[in-house]
């Protein structure tokens, strides 16, 4: 009894023995008094997944405008630059002969500024009648006198503004009249136009002017006449004048230059040939200039 030891020691196993011990308790497991702790956990195996072979990679098929100096030879690689640098030049040349010929090409500011023609003094020419700027064509037109009213029923007149000179002298009882002159200027509306008298023949023959007017004093009829006076009498020409319903008569004769023009080309009238007023440069008066007119018309 004395011989036996408790506990009872255990026999270690050899070493190739080791994979063979079998212990109830997995989790104490004694080794060469080495002990190894052993998870009671049963770890399953991971679940293995089919392995799927990749599919071999498809060439890319090239396009037609990538271009790998591996697809071509070095002279088949010269030979396309070649062509397409001629391509690209002629291109280039069409393209620029098509812009010069349809397009509206503005030359540079410069250019413009460098070429520009000088330009051309206009022809300054002076009415005869006037003494004023005007068309060179007006001082081989007729002069057209035209006696126009003005009594209280005949105001306001019309074209009186636009004439290139104007008489006003007595026609009776205290009352005036006026014979107003045309030449470069062309009113369509005058008015109202009334009898003519001697006297104002006096005015308007220097200038080889016709005559407008309705009728006149027994005098100045023969006088037209008689000294050849180029007439244009309402009476015997009523279709270059027109009545308004506006004015009662004798107030309401009207005519046009364009009409009396019209008139006097029909009847032979060229123009007028006369001698203008004597002109001079403006410029200050040597003596003191006047502060007032004062004059008695009756």
């Amino acid at each position: 009894m004395d011989d036996i030891i408790w506990p009872p020691k255990s026999k270690a196993p050899r070493p190739r023995d080791r994979k063979k011990v079998k212990t109830e308790d997995p989790t104490d497991l004694d080794i060469d008094n080495e002990t190894i702790e052993i998870s009671s956990e049963v770890t399953q195996p991971d679940t293995v997944e089919p392995k799927i072979e990749a599919e071999p990679d498809k060439p890319k098929k090239s396009r037609w405008w990538r271009f790998e100096h591996g697809h071509m030879s070095k002279k088949k690689w010269a030979l396309f630059i070649t062509v397409m640098a001629i391509f690209i030049w002629t291109g280039a040349i069409a393209s620029y002969r098509l812009y010069s010929r349809y397009s509206y090409f503005k030359p540079a500011v410069t250019d413009r500024v460098k070429n520009k023609p000088k330009p051309v003094e206009p022809t300054i020419t002076y009415s005869d009648l006037t003494g004023m700027p005007v068309d060179p064509s007006a001082n081989g037109r007729q002069v057209t006198a035209i006696m126009i009213e003005n009594s209280l029923d005949a105001r306001p007149q019309s074209g009186l503004k636009d004439a290139g000179l104007i008489y006003e002298a007595i026609a009776e009882g205290g009352i005036t009249r006026f014979v107003a002159l045309y030449q470069a200027e062309e009113p369509d509306y005058i008015g109202p136009v009334r009898s003519v008298r001697p006297y104002y023949l006096d005015f308007i023959m220097p200038f080889d002017a016709a005559i407008a007017h309705v009728g006149g004093a027994p005098q100045a009829l023969i006088d037209i006449k008689t000294f050849g006076v180029k007439d244009l009498d309402q009476f015997a020409n009523s279709g270059s004048y027109n009545r308004i319903a506006g004015r009662y008569a004798p107030h309401n004769v009207y005519t046009s230059i364009a009409k009396l023009n019209s008139l006097e080309a029909s009847k032979g009238f060229g123009g007028s040939k006369f001698t203008g007023f004597q002109r001079k440069k403006d410029e200050p008066s040597k003596q003191p200039n006047a502060t007032s007119v004062d004059f008695n018309i009756s």
